[in-house]
């Protein structure tokens, strides 16, 4: 586990997965020169490739975070509704 998910106390292990493929996809794409049709199209496919992670990434952030914005939201909404008589009466 990364000091993230120790510092968090969240299990992230679906992103390590993900981590260790994008770390072996992008070592070669340094090495990528587009000089004819060909190698363009691999540039591209590449580039795609790159689009695909970042939207991969975003999912699992967004599916990680949600429940704990919701479940703060809940707790702020109630808190809120506590304080609420206790904010009338100081007025």
């Amino acid at each position: 586990m990364n000091a993230v998910a120790q510092q968090s106390g969240t299990e992230l292990s679906e992103f390590d997965v993900l981590k260790g493929k994008i770390s072996v996809f992008i070592q070669p794409t340094s090495q990528i020169v587009v000089t004819d049709s060909a190698s363009n199209a691999v540039a591209l496919g590449t580039l795609k490739s790159l689009r695909e992670f970042r939207r991969e990434i975003e999912a699992r952030r967004v599916a990680a975070v949600k429940p704990l914005r919701d479940q703060t939201s809940a707790i702020n909404d109630y808190a809120k509704e506590l304080t609420k008589p206790v904010d009338d009466a100081e007025v």
